[in-house]
């Protein structure tokens, strides 16, 4: 019996979840007794939170334009962010596809 870890069973629920298969034909498929494979969707499932903390910046002072260097008057790129889903943590750069971003979020959530 081939013994898998945590790491490697959330692989094989996101595979599954991208899949478009039932959780018993996709453990078929890998080879995975279907009571078990549900068992670690249930766990890994149940590990990730159901929300996701948000920080929110202060407004900008009066006076001084969002997004802007004081005295230069030149926009600045918006800050990359920390996405963290469950034990997965994403980093999401400055100018990443919010299509791409939301594909991804579906598939690792």
């Amino acid at each position: 019996m081939l013994r898998r870890s945590a790491a490697q069973w959330q692989l094989l629920v996101q595979q599954w979840r991208s899949s478009g298969l039932s959780k018993p034909d996709f453990a078929n498929l890998h080879q995975l007794h279907p009571a078990t494979f549900a068992w670690w969707e249930r766990r890994l499932r149940s590990a990730v939170p159901a929300f996701v903390p948000v920080v929110v910046p202060e407004p900008e002072p009066p006076g001084r334009s969002a997004g802007t260097c004081p005295g230069e008057g030149h926009r600045l790129a918006p800050p990359p962010f920390l996405l963290d889903i469950g034990p997965i943590r994403v980093h999401v750069p400055h100018g990443f596809d919010p299509t791409e971003l939301r594909t991804l979020v579906r598939v690792l959530c």
